[in-house]
């Protein structure tokens, strides 16, 4: 199947390290309430293991949220391929007051894209206050890498780097323009704005 992506919530919060390994904790507990925890409850001796045998080896794999990976998950989930970090810091530090280690992600060569999440965990759905959080977390991130985060690694999540992401010919990618950053620095600053031309 063309195109076939699955985005999973991985490592998002503590409470699910708790869940799969005791069966316990607040997210534990608000699926027994629910009624959504299944007769048989199974401890998976990898974690990792056990997602990517679940998912297409050819297609995509999005991971979201990331903010309790670890270097050797990190590792052990790159020899897959075809795998992409999507990090929301601002939901992230809405539900667990903590942002993904986005430098570590990116010294270890991860394809890391950028989301949002949803109203339920941000007060808004914008790219460019994602990647202020980001920014003022991690000042060594370099505003280019994270422009690539934001687009072409975006349209390779999805399958879609042949139209979009990238402006070439052929392409059909939306056009925006960052006003009032650091020109000098190459920043971003807290009145930075994003205007769509295209």
């Amino acid at each position: 199947m063309k195109n076939r992506v699955t985005s999973v919530h991985f490592m998002e919060t503590e409470g699910e390290q708790t869940f799969l390994s005791e069966h316990a904790g607040s997210l534990f507990e608000a699926f027994k309430k629910a009624g959504m925890l299944p007769a048989r409850l199974e401890t998976p001796e990898n974690i990792v293991t056990a997602i990517l045998d679940q998912v297409t080896p050819s297609g995509s794999l999005i991971l979201v949220h990331n903010t309790f990976s670890d270097r050797e998950t990190v590792r052990q989930i790159l020899k897959r391929g075809n795998t992409f970090w999507c990090l929301c810091p601002n939901a992230n530090l809405y539900i667990e007051n903590r942002v993904p280690p986005a430098v570590m992600l990116s010294s270890e060569g991860c394809e890391i894209v950028i989301g949002t999440d949803s109203l339920a965990s941000n007060h808004k759905l914008s790219i460019l206050s994602e990647l202020k959080t980001l920014q003022s977390y991690f000042p060594s991130l370099k505003l280019e890498e994270m422009i690539r985060w934001a687009t072409i690694n975006g349209a390779k999540a999805l399958g879609e780097e042949q139209s979009y992401g990238k402006i070439e010919p052929g392409k059909k990618p939306g056009l925006l323009l960052l006003e009032n950053l650091d020109l000098q620095k190459l920043r971003l600053l807290p009145e930075t704005t994003v205007k769509r031309l295209v």
